[in-house]
């Protein structure tokens, strides 16, 4: 849903600027149209990259020290090896 506002918004303001810097309301609604169309599709990728960025930085937890009374970050360890219980 966040994509479709961020388009529609896209949109008005595309045809604004472009209405401003041509007076043509054609070159405007094509402009307003094309635009947005191609910058909401940039932004959802966009949103995936920093999505990844911000998973592989939230391996580490924010934890409180109190003898220090501030919050440490702590990073957590992921493990790749098996358990063998013998």
């Amino acid at each position: 849903m966040k994509t479709v506002t961020y388009g529609a918004m896209h949109f008005v303001v595309a045809f604004g600027v472009s209405y401003a810097m041509t007076g043509s309301l054609a070159i405007a609604t094509g402009i307003a149209m094309v635009e947005p169309l191609i910058q909401t599709f940039a932004y959802f990728f966009h949103e995936k990259i920093w999505d990844k960025i911000k998973s592989k930085k939230s391996q580490a937890s924010i934890q409180w020290d109190d003898s220090i009374d501030k919050p440490v970050i702590v990073p957590q360890i992921k493990s790749s090896l098996v358990n063998i219980n013998i």
